[in-house]
Order: structure tokens, then sequence, then C-alpha cells
């Protein structure tokens, strides 16, 4: 069974077969912990990937917990874990809104991994036209119902479709085609347009100190784990240059609650929580952004 759902693979950024193990994790939603997740680090390039992954057709089945926040809209869930999340939501929302309008003010928005299309909504109060892309049915579905144009896959959309800003939350370390995904979106990128991208940042220290229990690992959903150089190097390659990074902050307190719980931590700890948040957020004034949860790239499509 197990050879039939997993497969092997080359580093996704550079090809390259060598590898070294450097962590084993677990899917936060089984409770048994039955399967094991290598993350490796390519020899060549540095990109840490999991090897071996669970094959596209089946990595569906990995979304179908009731507890995957980015779905809750279609849940109905109403628990405390879901109204935190929501409130999360909330504030994140409006810090993205704040992130897109310091780059234009108004145009064409694709949103990659739009889940159920809360920040699409957003984006077409503010005068935006936007379109969507979501491989999940439901989630898609519910998108539609919102009067929002949503498609599967990004090779959907038509070749002169192209944007003036493209946005990625959190779904880049989801997708398996990774180089023709960022092709395409140089492709569907105008001249000139930005490419915002957030993902975790592998570098961070809460995955230092929480290791295998770091919620933001999620095996084996996310099938990437970027540093600056790698992701760099990525969209670079397809003419897309990075202009600038900016902190997700509230990332920073959501990742560390759930790894928090995930470990396993006395209830009543949460001394050691806050010195964990906190030492994070010094060491990223103080010392360095990759410290982070999770970084935004802002990238721009050269001429």
């Amino acid at each position: 069974m197990k050879g039939e759902v997993f497969e092997s693979i080359s580093c996704p950024l550079c090809g390259n077969d060598e590898y070294r193990e450097v962590l084993t994790t677990y899917d936060r939603f089984d409770r048994q912990r039955r399967l094991k997740f290598f993350i490796v680090e390519c020899k060549e390039c540095g990109l840490r990937y999991l090897n071996p992954r669970i094959k596209e057709e089946f990595i569906g089945n990995f979304y179908r917990d009731t507890e995957y926040d980015p779905f809750i809209s279609t849940t109905g869930r109403n628990d405390l874990q879901s109204l935190l999340y929501r409130g999360f939501r909330k504030l994140n929302l409006g810090f993205k809104y704040n992130v897109v309008r310091g780059l234009k003010l108004r145009g064409r928005l694709l949103d990659i991994g739009c889940a159920t299309g809360e920040f699409l909504e957003v984006m077409r109060k503010a005068g935006w036209k936007v379109v969507g892309v979501e491989p999940d049915r439901v989630s898609r579905e519910f998108v539609v119902k919102k009067g929002i144009r949503v498609y599967r896959a990004l090779e959907e959309l038509q070749g002169d479709s192209q944007f003036d800003i493209i946005t990625m939350w959190h779904s880049l370390e989801h997708i398996y085609g990774l180089r023709s995904s960022v092709e395409s979106i140089s492709r569907l990128s105008k001249v000139g347009g930005y490419v915002v991208v957030a993902v975790p940042n592998v570098d961070s220290y809460g995955l230092r100190v929480y290791r295998e229990h770091w919620v933001a690992l999620d095996a084996p959903r996310h099938v990437y784990h970027f540093d600056f150089g790698t992701l760099v190097r990525l969209f670079d390659s397809y003419e897309v240059e990075l202009i600038r990074t900016r902190i997700l902050l509230l990332d920073t307190f959501y990742n560390h609650v759930k790894s928090f719980f995930l470990k396993n931590e006395n209830m009543l700890n949460f001394y050691y929580l806050i010195c964990t948040v906190s030492k994070e957020l010094i060491k990223t004034c103080v010392v360095s952004q990759k410290n982070i949860s999770t970084l935004i790239y802002v990238f721009r499509k050269r001429g």
C-alpha cells in the first residue's frame, strides 16, 4: 500500500538526486502518528523538500480533516479553535490588503490557492478585478457562490490573461509542479507586474525550537520548505526578481500556539510559549528577518 501512495523524487529545484535527511515528522491530523515523513535537503542547491512524498492523485485525501483551517468556512465549525482562526484571518486579511495597496491601487489580481475566497472578496470590494485558482472542489464551489471566477488549475487560464498582481498566500509550498507553476506565473504576470508570495520560513527560530512538531511543516501537504536563497533562485530563473521582503507577524503567534499544543506542552506552561514567541520576535528585530515564521516576498516581472 505504501509503495502505491508514495513516490520518490529528484530535487524539484535543480533536479539533483543526492540529498541528506534533516528531519522526520508526521501528519498533525493523525492522532496515532502512523506515517512518518522525511524532510531532506538537496546537496546541490540546498532546497528542503518532502521525499518520498504522497503521489499527487492521493494528496487530496490529506486535506479532508475538518480541522484544516484554510477550508474552515466550508465546515460550519464554531468551536474555540475555529473562532480564533477566524479572528487571526480577519486581521491578516487587512494586512494583506495593505501589502497589495502599497504596490498598486487598482487592476487585475490573481490569487493562487485562494481556498474559500475571503481575500478575493476583500480585493473585489476595493475595486480590483479578481480571479482565483483553487484545486479543492468544495472550496471552489464556495468561491463560485460569491460570484468570483475561479479555476481548478493554472493551466486553465488563457494565454492572453495577464495580471497586475499575482498573490500566493501559503500556497506555493503545496504545489506539485513547482517549476512549471512558476513558469506559468511569469507568463501570466504583466511586465512590471508584481508577484507576492508568502511561505513558511524553514530557517525560523520556531522550527529550531519545536522541530518535528512545528506546525508549518504540515506534512504531507507542504512538499517544499523554502529559505531565502532557494525561493529567490527559483523565481529569478523565470525573469521574476525580488524587490523586497516583509514579515507576516500574526503567523508567528499562530504557528507558536499550534506547535505548542502539538508538542503536548503542559497547557498551564504558557510562560514557555510566551518566551519562544518573544525570542523569535527579538531575533527578527535585532538579528535578521530570516528568524521569523513567515516571510512575504515581493517580486516584480522583468521587462
